[in-house]
């Protein structure tokens, strides 16, 4: 709902999650010059700095208290409410929202859903195989030579997907995701796939549901090892830009093409995010996943580089009016690293200090730090999850902008951060 002040439009923003990326979305709105209030339903403490906590008991109060305040967008994050249908309640009671519907979240909650859809519509494709128990599964992985892609079916918070390299990968997956229930009780069956060699970059999109924008393109650190070791994770760290041969930037022109003619050919018409997640092999780019929201840590590195105020992409996304070319991008390199808990992916301690963070936070006041897994208690913060912090930032000089954020890591005193030391060193960038 717009409301006037003294003749000037104010504009109330909702920002829905509480991780580093919605930091950085929140950090975005602050900047702009249309928003006046930003409101969340998060505890995160760089968050509740520039927005107001709403409480709310259930969806459906959440929606009520929405109109209430005369919320003019709502902008969600993650995506587990994108998949349990907020977008679908809102727009019930004709509230703007900046997301996927249920039905085109399925692109992302569902990996079968999305590799039929890329069969479907003759988009960049490879081998593959679905199955819905083990029996099928056991069966079907035999047309596959190693190494081989498992993937659970459902959401997995990036840590569903197995790299087999032998047997006892396989049976590895196969009794997280069949048997130890891993990743939730009702199985959502797995893709199995051919594996590629390759590349892996991070293509983001705005859409209006007609149209596709593509964001700068950028790598997404997913191992939580150096030199791409040890488990999935949600992201370790994200660099950008990355160099495309003139081919590879063609290559990824038409994609985009053809991903927009076949969003509208089955009607999965939103105004939010499509993320395709890609690797650029010798015979062009492969896609690897969907995701219909922002990612993370890819947000932290790419909203940097936006010049053109973030609302009214948005505003122009959710009337279905996005001009492309008139979405501007600062050229410079960007780059997020993720300080994370020791033990992240799997069990680390909670409830360490970082004793020195807003010491730090002025020192380098020239770069942004997006809280995460990260929570105020009498002026103490502590981490509450595996990924800390996403200390990101934007500069001239790519070997001055990784220095300048590993110092950062390197001085910031919390006994079980961990980082990786390679995040922007490679020679795709």
């Amino acid at each position: 709902m717009l409301s006037f002040l003294m003749g000037v439009i104010t504009l109330k923003v909702l920002v829905i999650g509480g991780g580093g990326r919605e930091s950085a979305i929140t950090y975005k709105l602050h900047l702009s010059k249309n928003v006046s209030e930003i409101y969340t339903d998060s505890e995160n403490p760089y968050i509740r700095r520039k927005a107001e906590k709403i409480d709310y008991e259930d969806l459906d109060d959440l929606v009520m208290k929405a109109h209430e305040i005369g919320v003019d967008i709502t902008v969600v994050g993650p995506e587990n409410p994108l998949a349990e249908g907020i977008v679908d309640k809102f727009r019930e009671k004709k509230l703007r929202i900046f997301g996927a519907d249920k039905n085109s979240a399925k692109l992302e909650s569902s990996k079968i859903f999305a590799r039929e859809f890329i069969a479907r519509n003759e988009l960049p494709n490879h081998k593959f195989e679905i199955a819905d128990t083990l029996e099928q599964a056991r069966k079907k992985i035999e047309k596959f030579e190693l190494p081989v892609v498992i993937k659970y079916g459902g959401l997995a918070f990036g840590k569903g997907v197995y790299v087999c390299f032998d047997r006892k990968d396989i049976e590895k997956a196969f009794k997280d995701i069949f048997e130890t229930k891993k990743f939730g009780e009702s199985t959502e069956g797995v893709v199995i796939e051919e594996y590629l060699e390759g590349f892996e970059v991070s293509l983001m999109h705005f859409y209006d549901g007609n149209v596709l924008a593509q964001m700068p393109l950028s790598h997404d650190y997913k191992k939580a090892l150096d030199g791409d070791k040890g488990p999935n994770t949600g992201g370790m760290g994200a660099f950008s830009p990355v160099r495309l041969s003139n081919s590879d930037i063609e290559d990824l022109k038409s994609l985009s093409k053809k991903l927009g003619k076949a969003l509208n050919r089955e009607t999965l018409n939103y105004a939010g995010v499509l993320y395709a997640g890609l690797m650029l092999t010798k015979s062009g780019p492969k896609i690897l996943e969907f995701n219909v929201r922002f990612g993370d840590p890819e947000t932290e590195c790419i909203l940097l580089k936006l010049k053109t105020d973030f609302y009214e992409i948005l505003e122009n996304c959710i009337r279905g009016r996005m001009d492309p070319t008139s979405i501007v991008w600062d050229d410079r390199p960007s780059m997020c690293l993720v300080i994370a808990s020791k033990g992240y992916p799997k069990k680390y301690e909670k409830g360490i200090e970082l004793e020195n963070l807003r010491e730090l936070e002025e020192k380098y006041s020239d770069l942004n730090i997006f809280y995460s897994g990260i929570m105020e208690t009498d002026s103490t913060f502590v981490n509450t999850g595996g990924r800390v912090l996403a200390v990101s930032g934007i500069r001239e000089n790519k070997e001055e902008l990784i220095q300048r954020i590993y110092s950062f890591a390197e001085e910031l005193k919390f006994r079980i951060k961990y980082y990786r030391k390679d995040i922007g060193k490679t020679e795709k960038f």
